[in-house]
């Protein structure tokens, strides 16, 4: 028996993961870029949501607290954070479908607030976002 083609598939879902990175996290709030450094958002495609967020450091932080969220259009989402701190290196967050919605054109990012003196300042970060498509045609 052959081998079946199937074409035009009606996806409700399609999962993609936009990767982040902040180098040199300072004593300070701020934004984490794209691959490109020079940009801290990617722009959505399609209408969907944001269900993921992972954050990850290089190196221990030794004190200090950042918390790590999700931004829509510059506004950072306070459904979805991931903290890290003397104890986390690393930490991650999920939300159903839909509870942290978009839609095509928004600009999607990931920004941190910081607690306490953040040490050291040489970490460097790797960020990823996870986001639900609605709607796909493939």
């Amino acid at each position: 028996m052959g081998g079946v083609l199937q074409e035009n598939i009606a996806v409700t879902y399609y999962l993609t993961v936009l990767p982040f990175q902040a180098a040199n996290v300072p004593d300070d709030d701020g934004n984490a870029t794209t691959l490109n450094a020079d940009s801290n958002d990617y722009v959505a495609t399609r209408s969907g949501s944001i269900v993921g967020l992972s954050v990850r450091h290089n190196a221990d932080l030794t004190g200090g607290v950042i918390t790590w969220r999700p931004t829509i259009n510059g506004t950072g989402s306070t459904g979805l954070t991931a903290v890290t701190d003397d104890d986390a290196q690393q930490d991650y967050a999920t939300a159903d479908a839909n509870v942290i919605p978009f839609v095509a054109g928004d600009r999607l990012g990931v920004d941190w607030t910081k607690t306490g003196t953040v040490a050291p300042t040489t970490t460097d970060v790797a960020i990823t976002l996870e986001v639900l498509y609605h709607d796909v045609q493939l």
